[in-house]
């Protein structure tokens, strides 16, 4: 499916979510691992499968980002994972 808005180049995005009625949607250091982990693989150009990451139990994010056998579609400039929201500023390339 293609998106109807399109990304200019070179240009900041600060993207967002809040859970639902302010709800946590971090509980622990493994929710918050887990959100970063889908991060960078959900950038990455090739296609993933959530059933890879039962095999890189116990690996570190910069061991995943290693995997990366493409592009990222977009370079991400921060984040901030706070318990019931998250902001990530993105830098369309």
């Amino acid at each position: 499916m293609n998106r109807k808005i399109t990304f200019s180049p070179d240009e900041y995005y600060h993207i967002y979510s809040r859970g639902v009625d302010k709800r946590l949607i971090f509980m622990d250091d493994n929710d918050r691992l887990r959100f970063l982990i889908l991060l960078l693989t959900a950038n990455w150009e090739e296609a993933f499968h959530l059933s890879d990451l039962s095999n890189w139990q116990g690996a570190t994010l910069t061991e995943i980002n290693e995997k990366n056998v493409g592009e990222s579609l977009v370079d991400i400039g921060a984040y901030c994972l706070m318990p019931n929201h998250f902001h990530i500023l993105i830098i369309k390339k």
